[in-house]
């Protein structure tokens, strides 16, 4: 749900790799990992799991995305780059307001909008969710399986 924002992706594979690590469900704080929310083209954060200090950098437009590859990434565990201004939430398959361009103040709506529904959501852990647990078990079989990789992963064709 919350990956239709800017950071949301970061925030829910961090979500994930708590459970992993940790072999338990993260506290409740984690799941308001503030800052890599909002509308800044750049956003760093560094999370402790299972120990280990991890800096992640989230980064939307590819302006900030050029910049960021100009310098030295190596101190980053996980980098995250949306094209449009907020992520998803305000992309071209969103809503428009007419002839009014999308103002930050509709995408903090629309972002908070993700936030709340997560917040009420009965799964905010990929991995609770019964139906991916399903189709894993009985379609791919494994995470990372050929079939999975196939279907649900994608590699960019320069046109």
């Amino acid at each position: 749900m919350i990956f239709g924002n800017t950071g949301g992706v970061m925030e829910a594979a961090l979500r994930t790799v708590y459970r992993v690590l940790e072999g338990k469900e993260a506290p409740a704080d984690f799941y308001q990992l503030r800052p890599v929310r909002g509308l800044n083209n750049r956003k760093e954060a560094e999370v402790t799991i299972a120990g280990k200090n991890l800096r992640v950098c989230i980064l939307y437009g590819t302006a900030a995305a050029e910049e960021f590859l100009a310098e030295d990434m190596s101190g980053y565990h996980f980098v995250e780059v949306m094209t449009c201004p907020g992520g998803c939430i305000s992309g071209a398959g969103q809503p428009d307001c007419g002839s009014v361009p999308v103002s930050d103040a509709v995408r903090k709506k629309r972002i908070a909008s993700l936030y709340q529904a997560d917040e009420r959501a009965q799964y905010r852990n990929s991995m609770d969710n019964p139906e991916i647990g399903m189709i894993y078990n009985e379609f791919f079989k494994e995470p990372l399986s050929l079939l999975s990789e196939t279907l649900l992963h994608t590699t960019y064709k320069s046109k």
